[in-house]
């Protein structure tokens, strides 16, 4: 049975910027101690009044604790609660100094005077006009947002959305939900319409009217293309509008249909009952041109001869010093003899030899080459393999972020005779249709990648697609070099790859040390205590590696104890003993803290993935400087948005990187992501050591695991289409 608790915030014990996770002290008038609340709360403070539904629980170390399913801040009426409310600093403008100003002067009236009066702030010294816009502004805001909150709770949703509605509409959030919920189905994807349901519902209304059932429908197509999906099967979406809204599957069709006409989507008749196709306009039609592009491609024959290619080869492998494979030579005449051509294998089958050799052949033919990749890590690690500049697609094609649109289309296309993309893998639809819209019809494309590994986050499946389509001409690099064949990295990866347990070694001695290691532990406590160990003392005492600069650790996940979130924090407190630190929206960062930037920045040319070490912070200024490759940039407050910390990442935003080690800890509570492929993509990021700790269980789950949902996608069959 549920219980309220009435009474006033004594203290913060504990929150995360990021979902609000708070821990708090409440001081009642039914208990002499005050009482450890914990719950999702946002925008509470020391000396709140506040009123909060939920359980006692029994932590087996804290003891008893009151698990806040619910609450209610209400705005505090005595000088005392009032001072400590406004010294917590949650009104931008006032600290404990103007809080003391303010409560001598208007005493109990502090509030309804900031609320009501606030020209009359002038008469506190020390308070300029400037600074009372601020304080205004800030509990105007303040009080919306508990405003929002509180009506989130009425209509039975989580308050602790609230944030993200405040972050996409400003101060009107609540006017806006109130008069118009339809917009969150649109506009904040699954959770926007849950909210929009339940304030139909709170408002007596129908919750399967035509508008709610198109609103349905585009939601679950937005989850769909988050989840890597291209369309959806109709069958499906009527299946998951009945659940949702009680919508018979007549109502539904009708709805789709008026969305077909509106072109918001794109149906495809099947003549299964139920198999049609639904995509979003904008996914049907990049598929649709990709397909387009790419047979054009293939219809031009290239204009390097094979008599030249014979030449051009013998003297590039002078050149470079090097051997090739008669598999790689005749991937090479491959190469120059298409316009489009596809080359992939696992690690050690010389795919990376390749690029350098196929850059240098096409340089010597005097032909322009542009080398990219889809990541920032993955166009520098190019660059390294061929000592040429190397850049993202996006940069290639000049990505305008104001707009988010590309300078290079049809119009103005990327001048270049040959085009190489490696980690091709990573390319999603939306950006290959973009990229293949800005080629020219007289260049050569070469997409190099490893098809068994993670497909693109983005929705598509573009590789393999090109690959199971037969029309595009691939080479699958199969022999492992000899020198490879002595790496257990390497060796591992083929036995992953193909379904076999890998061969561990368990011990680290100074006797023999090796590449590869496994050790076993059940424990995630212990799992997280033996990184931590690993990175701070084992690792760089055995191999001399540096804890920021050379040890990765990857993870499936961003939750749990050994996911990124609390990795984070944990590696922080044990790797960087800096006092000097700075709060963000999103945590605390310290100066000598390695972090990840997360999204591509042309302005600041720095890009997603590209991890640096934070070199200064700046209080007075709210900024804080990061170094990434001897580059300095810097970043205000709100810009570090687009960071995170990066002691440990996910096995996803490690693709297209390499690092010196890495540690990976696999558990059966990742069971959600234990796939083959995804255990293959973290060890082969390691190129000196690869450290698995965790069940063993859990790797034979993966091992097993082989069937990775296979995305919807069309590309394949549209390739194949007259």
């Amino acid at each position: 049975m549920s219980t309220t608790l009435n009474g006033f915030i004594e203290s913060i014990t504990f929150h995360n910027k990021n979902n609000n996770y708070t821990i708090a002290k409440l001081k009642t008038n039914i208990t002499e101690r005050p009482v450890t609340i914990l719950g999702y709360m946002k925008n509470i403070a020391p000396g709140q009044v506040f009123e909060t539904t939920g359980n006692w629980t029994t932590h087996p170390k804290y003891g008893e604790q009151f698990k806040a399913t619910s609450f209610k801040i209400i705005t505090p009426s005595n000088k005392t609660n009032i001072k400590k409310y406004l010294e917590s600093g949650i009104i931008k403008g006032i600290g404990p100094s103007t809080a003391g100003k303010l409560i001598n002067h208007f005493g109990d009236k502090t509030l309804d005077t900031i609320r009501n009066r606030p020209e009359l702030l002038k008469e506190v010294n020390g308070i300029a006009e400037t600074k009372i816009k601020l304080i205004t502004e800030s509990f105007n805001r303040h009080e919306k947002a508990l405003e929002l909150m509180d009506f989130l709770q009425n209509i039975g949703v989580d308050a602790s959305l609230g944030s993200k509605i405040i972050d996409f509409y400003g101060d009107d959030s609540l006017d806006i939900i109130k008069n118009n919920p339809s917009r969150l189905a649109k506009d904040l994807d699954n959770q926007g319409f849950l909210i929009a349901s339940a304030i139909a519902r709170f408002n007596g209304k129908e919750i399967n009217s035509k508008q709610h059932i198109e609103s349905c429908i585009l939601q679950l197509i937005n989850k769909a293309e988050e989840n890597g999906d291209v369309y959806l099967l109709q069958k499906k979406i009527l299946n998951h509008c009945k659940k949702q809204l009680d919508a018979n599957p007549d109502k539904t069709e009708e709805a789709i249909l008026s969305l077909s006409k509106s072109g918001e989507i794109v149906v495809e008749i099947s003549e299964k009952k139920g198999e049609n196709r639904i995509f979003s306009k904008k996914l049907y039609s990049a598929e649709k041109k990709i397909a387009s592009k790419i047979r054009a491609l293939l219809s031009y024959p290239a204009d390097f001869s094979l008599e030249a290619n014979q030449q051009t080869i013998d003297k590039t492998q002078e050149k470079l010093a090097i051997v090739l494979s008669p598999e790689q030579i005749k991937t090479i005449f491959g190469v120059f003899s298409s316009r489009v051509v596809l080359i992939t294998g696992g690690p050690g089958t010389g795919k990376t030899t390749l690029i350098r050799f196929i850059n240098a052949a096409l340089e010597a033919s005097q032909k322009q080459v542009a080398l990219c990749a889809p990541t920032g890590r993955a166009a520098r690690r190019l660059e390294q393999i061929t000592n040429r500049k190397a850049v993202t697609i996006h940069k290639l094609l000049g990505f305008n972020l104001d707009n988010e649109s590309f300078e290079k289309n049809f119009h103005n296309p990327v001048d270049a005779d040959a085009i190489i993309i490696d980690e091709a893998s990573m390319i999603d639809t939306w950006l290959m249709h973009n990229f293949l819209e800005a080629i020219n019809l007289a260049s050569v494309i070469i997409l190099v990648g490893d098809a068994f590994q993670l497909p693109a986050i983005g929705a598509g499946n573009i590789l393999c697609d090109l690959i199971n389509s037969g029309i595009v001409p691939t080479y699958h690099l199969q022999t492992i070099f000899r020198q490879a064949q002595k790496s257990p990295i390497i060796t591992n990866a083929h036995l992953i790859r193909n379904g076999n347990f890998p061969d561990f070694q368990s011990v680290l001695t100074d006797k023999k040390l090796s590449e590869f290691y496994f050790f076993e532990e059940n424990d995630p406590d212990k799992i997280l205590k033996k990184i931590i160990d690993l990175c701070s003392c084992k690792i760089p005492e055995k191999f001399g590696l540096d804890p920021f600069n050379d040890i990765q650790v990857l993870t499936p996940m961003h939750k749990g104890v050994t996911g990124t979130i609390n990795l984070n924090h944990a590696l922080q407190k044990a790797l960087n003993p800096s006092k000097k630190n700075i709060e963000t929206p999103l945590g605390k960062y310290k100066t000598g803290d390695k972090v990840i930037h997360l999204k591509n920045n042309y302005q600041k040319n720095v890009f997603n993935g590209d991890i640096g070490t934070i070199t200064d912070i700046n209080i007075k200024k709210n900024t804080l400087c990061v170094n990434y490759y001897g580059k300095s940039v810097n970043y205000s407050i709100e810009e570090t948005n687009d960071l995170a910390l990066a002691y440990a990442i996910t096995v996803h935003k490690s693709q297209g990187s390499e690092y010196p080690a890495i540690i990976v800890p696999i558990v059966t509570s990742h069971f959600m992501l234990l796939f083959r492929n995804l255990i293959y993509t973290a060890i082969t990021r390691g190129k000196q050591l690869v450290i698995v700790i965790g069940m063993k269980k859990a790797i034979k789950i993966a091992l097993k695991n082989d069937s990775l949902k296979k995305r919807l996608t069309t590309l394949d069959k549209k390739l194949l289409e007259p």
